[in-house]
């Protein structure tokens, strides 16, 4: 794995945080904190942006503002740490102090995405866009949400970089994104697959921002996998943000799962970075 420049990864977590909602946020420091109806881990985990240069002492009294911070929305505490170097401290730190590492995480980029030759992945699959409606029984499906909490979510996703009311952690974040010359002009898209009798198969979501696309989200249920449906949204979502003008693109895969890894190799996805959790033990 070739590991990006410290600018680029800080610019992709920036950006992964900014394409997924959160209903409460906050910072202390550089680190990010997140609270979610929903049950996705980036909406629901600190995210380290650098390490502060903390002592012992501030270290510790930090650990106990951020607990009591998730007691308060009582959600279990986790961190979400990535191979940039202004977070490697933070991670010994936690170790330190007993925090368990898991579900490490692969973030993979096409550098030049409209030089990708999408017409060459062949499949019989045809997914095609979905609605709100669709997208509530989408999340119910993929993430086992509630229909209510879904139904917020997915109209949540359509109205994706529309709000006008930004949070002081949404414009930090933002400032991270536009100085790396990236405009904040968003768009969203969701595709998926349905068999003959419209049961949901497979799924993914596309989000842009200016010349980025981050896809998310790419399911394929159990009865289904191995049959070309990850390819085939894959290359739908791909196209339509080549559609888009967008000109790189990245996503996340569990470092484990090697088949999607190869999948998304044949598109042109690379390693350059990874990412794991940390909770308390």
């Amino acid at each position: 794995m070739v590991e990006a420049p410290p600018a680029r990864v800080l610019l992709l977590e920036a950006l992964t945080l900014t394409t997924c909602p959160a209903e409460a946020e906050t910072m202390i420091g550089s680190w990010v904190l997140r609270s979610s109806k929903s049950n996705v881990m980036r909406a629901n985990t600190i995210t380290v942006f650098g390490d502060d240069a903390l002592d012992e002492t501030a270290f510790s009294q930090r650990l106990i503002a951020c607990k009591n911070w998730y007691a308060s929305h009582a959600k279990e505490i986790r961190y979400r740490i990535s191979s940039h170097a202004s977070a490697i401290a933070v991670d010994r730190a936690l170790a330190a102090h007993g925090y368990h590492q898991y579900d490490a995480t692969l973030v993979m980029q096409i550098v030049e995405l409209p030089s990708v030759n999408l017409t060459a992945f062949t499949t019989t699959w045809k997914p095609v866009a979905i609605d709100v409606g669709t997208a509530t029984q989408w999340r119910m499906t993929t993430r086992g949400e509630a229909a209510e909490v879904a139904a917020r979510e997915a109209s949540a996703a359509r109205e994706y970089g529309c709000d006008t009311v930004l949070s002081d952690t949404q414009k930090w974040l933002e400032r991270i994104v536009e100085s790396n010359g990236t405009r904040l002009a968003r768009h969203t898209h969701a595709c998926a697959i349905f068999d003959a009798q419209q049961n949901l198969i497979a799924s993914g979501v596309a989000r842009t921002c200016d010349v980025h696309v981050g896809l998310f989200n790419i399911y394929t249920a159990p009865s289904h996998r191995g049959q070309g449906c990850g390819k085939a949204i894959t290359q739908a979502l791909l196209a339509w943000a080549q559609q888009q003008g967008a000109t790189t693109a990245f996503l996340q895969v569990e470092a484990h799962n090697a088949e999607a890894v190869r999948l998304y190799a044949r598109f042109g996805f690379s390693a350059v970075y990874r990412y794991h959790y940390r909770r308390p033990g």
